[in-house]
């Protein structure tokens, strides 16, 4: 699961109408190539989801079940047109994946 757990919370983000009703389609990977033109005039507000490590406590994946111990780092980044926007779609982001 540890390489694919940015996908599950694109997923969950982009399948919730309470989250596309705020953002519609505007959940990115940082990966995506987009022009210099294109990322200045990305409407708001916009969601971005980056998984940024795994790690486990072994240091290797050569024996079975050592996926088990995979510790993996996701950040989760809302740009929004002012603080009560950012705040509401924040905590609005935090139940929905809660759940």
């Amino acid at each position: 699961m540890s390489l694919i757990v940015d996908s599950f919370f694109a997923e969950v983000l982009n399948n919730d109408t309470d989250v596309t009703a705020q953002v519609e389609n505007r959940i990115y990977n940082p990966d995506l190539d987009v022009t210099e033109s294109e990322a200045d005039n990305v409407p708001l507000p916009y969601i971005i989801i980056d998984q940024q490590e795994t790690k486990n406590d072994l240091g290797t994946k050569d024996e079975p079940g050592e996926s088990d111990t995979d510790s993996d780092t996701v950040s989760i980044l809302v740009v929004c047109n002012n603080r009560d926007e950012l705040a509401d779609l924040t905590q609005l982001i935090r139940r929905k994946i809660r759940n």
